[in-house]
């Protein structure tokens, strides 16, 4: 199975089967509006995912807390908040582990394109995903990476 990647900004129009990697809904729905045709929804299983992972990350938390022995390093790292739950880290764990598990389910489609709402989202899948799939990344992939990072938005 071949899979395109590609960044929200720059998305082929052309794509019949995609699936969106991100966490804000306002560019999904700009992406939909953009992109006419199907869009393959992972959202019930990552929902299922979440439930699972959650312990786990709860679990690998607390072990993070014992091992920085309450430092004052630790509490001060978005890990520790309060609100760890509403991380974006659980979130994206439980997207990839879908998209991983649909693209396992359905082999016998040739080509899939994810459309990912930023490039440190694309790193992310390409790591994950690389070793399994023969990946098409964006053209200057690196380039807009480094440009991602020193910019708030493009």
């Amino acid at each position: 199975m071949n899979l395109n990647l590609e960044h929200r900004s720059f998305c082929n129009k052309d794509n019949e089967k995609w699936i969106y990697f991100g966490n804000s809904y306002l560019k999904l729905f700009r992406l939909e509006e953009k992109i006419k045709k199907n869009r393959l929804s992972i959202s019930r299983q990552t929902s299922i995912n979440y439930s699972n992972e959650k312990k786990y990350f709860i679990d690998w938390l607390e072990k993070q807390r014992v091992y920085f022995d309450d430092s004052i390093d630790w509490w001060m790292n978005s890990f520790a908040s309060k609100t760890n739950l509403t991380s974006n880290f659980l979130l994206n764990i439980s997207s990839i582990k879908s998209i991983k598990e649909y693209l396992k389910n359905n082999k016998e489609k040739s080509k899939i394109t994810i459309v990912s709402e930023n490039y440190h989202l694309l790193k992310f899948l390409v790591k994950n995903l690389e070793k399994d799939y023969k990946i098409k990344t964006p053209k200057f992939f690196s380039f807009f990476l480094l440009l991602e990072k020193n910019t708030f938005n493009i």
